[in-house]
């Protein structure tokens, strides 16, 4: 493989060479190389540091935002690319090594690559930040995408941002209240209320809910998005994994799920007392989704047809979302490209909010250390890559990469992908819950399999009226199918 060469006196790379040079590099199999042209009396542009950016998933945009700052500072980086990821880390240890090393590169996180000891060691600490020794630059996150612009028709452009932050900030039984509400506005079907003065029952459509002490009135003429409903979930009811994994996994968050492990070596009657409330808990949370889940065509009512209307793929859910057909649906923060192909005006106007479940605080991580998050108002959420500075590159280079990765992150949150920057809120507010609880043995796909199996709750979903013996009908067959494993 050729050795790149990076020297001072080269022009930085612009969205064209970019495409030319990723193209030869395609053909040609081999990492992507910039070279410095001969200087024939040309007048060349000397660049001021470069930035390592590997295998970066949109080089022609980094490139364009660097042109911008060019534009905006007088300042000239030179962005270095590699054609694979498998290319990035020996690519970037050859760099660090040379003679005109980058000021600031990207590092994977927990990679696990064999020259990640030897990378480590030109890492340095940003000025005045204790063992602060990177920047995020990439996240991967979870949570219930929406359409701003529903908010903006029921509470006004005025109060659509307060609105948004009290969901943002509901607890569980704040949120399964406004879920029951939204779910009959849209519906147009009536909820039992009991009002104060009374202790009878009444059955009225609703005409507002209350979130934080404040109370929201729903219009009374649904407007342009709201009209497009059918429900308020968009959900992947086919997939068995959804329902196992990752409603079950969520509910029950950490500890709980350390207290199933133990649960296995005691008897029967003190398992039930440990496991017991986790699965009341999402029993709960499976009655307010199936009760309330949108539909291609129409909306999903629980019945004897509902499992086959409603067995929807992942994609089948986004395609639901990005009709307008659900106010929320479950997406990763790397989704964004699809939804946006999907519907590009509701994507500019995409906006995170936490999946809500009625987690039990105690059970949760401690997530800035000496901090307790409120799970409900937190996303899971794991930074991908970090930027990191070159403690061998000079000082004045050093500054300058931090000022200009400062500028950048800033700016590539407004350039692209609004659940990316709501992740970065998220993250900067210390709002973050676990990302990965895949490996816990607890939940087993044999597990998931019963669970949503024909004698699992599918057998349940044929029921509209979940009634208290029946949820407790289903949370016995839960725990019975969890101990026999």
């Amino acid at each position: 493989m050729v050795d790149m060469i990076y020297k001072k006196n080269f022009r930085p790379v612009t969205a064209s060479l970019v495409c030319l040079v990723l193209l030869f590099a395609s053909f040609s199999g081999c990492a992507l190389i910039v070279n410095e042209p001969e200087d024939d009396g040309a007048d060349l542009l000397s660049y001021d540091f470069s930035v390592f950016f590997g295998s970066a998933d949109d080089p022609v945009k980094i490139s364009a935002l660097i042109d911008r700052y060019a534009a905006e500072n007088g300042i000239l980086v030179n962005p270095i690319f590699t054609e694979e990821e498998d290319d990035d880390e020996l690519t970037l240890l050859r760099m660090l090594d040379s003679s005109n090393p980058p000021a600031a590169f990207v590092l994977k996180e927990d990679s696990g690559a064999e020259n990640t000891d030897d990378i480590d060691q030109y890492i340095g600490v940003y000025p005045g930040a204790e063992n602060h020794r990177s920047q995020p630059y990439l996240f991967e996150g979870r949570g219930f995408a929406a359409d701003k612009r529903l908010f903006e028709e029921i509470a006004g452009l005025d109060y659509a941002d307060a609105l948004i932050r009290d969901i943002r900030e509901a607890d569980w039984e704040e949120w399964k209240r406004f879920v029951i509400v939204m779910n009959a506005w849209i519906r147009d079907i009536p909820i039992p209320e009991t009002p104060v003065a009374s202790p009878a029952a009444v059955v009225s459509i609703p005409t507002t809910f209350t979130l934080g002490g404040v109370v929201y009135d729903l219009p009374s003429e649904k407007g342009t998005v709201a009209a497009a409903l059918n429900g308020v979930y968009a959900v992947a009811g086919g997939d068995a994994s959804y329902y196992g994994h990752e409603l079950l996994a969520r509910t029950l968050c950490t500890s709980d799920l350390d207290a199933w492990e133990e649960a296995r070596t005691l008897t029967t009657p003190q398992a039930i007392e440990v496991i017991t409330p986790g699965l009341t808990a999402y029993v709960d949370v499976i009655d307010l989704l199936t009760c309330s889940i949108a539909g291609k065509y129409a909306a999903g009512v629980r019945g004897k047809d509902f499992i086959t209307d409603t067995a929807y793929s992942r994609e089948d859910a986004l395609e639901i979302f990005t009709r307008g057909h659900a106010v929320f649906t479950a997406v990763n923060v790397s989704d964004y490209e699809v939804l946006r192909n999907e519907n590009a005006e509701m994507a500019e106007n995409m906006i995170l909010f936490p999946q809500k479940f009625p987690y039990r605080e105690y059970g949760l991580p401690e997530n800035p250390p000496g901090s307790t998050v409120r799970a409900n108002s937190a996303i899971p959420l794991s930074v991908t890559h970090s930027f990191c500075l070159n403690k061998e590159t000079g000082a004045a280079d050093r500054s300058a990469a931090e000022d200009f990765l400062e500028w950048f992150s800033d700016a590539a949150r407004r350039f692209d992908n609004p659940l990316e920057s709501a992740a970065r809120d998220y993250f900067s507010a210390g709002k973050i819950l676990p990302y990965d609880l895949s490996e816990n043995a607890v939940l087993s796909a044999e597990y998931e399999s019963i669970i949503f199996s024909g004698s699992g709750v599918a057998a349940y979903l044929i029921n509209n009226n979940w009634n208290d013996p029946l949820r407790g009908e289903l949370t016995d067959m839960l725990f019975a199918a969890w101990y026999s494993q």
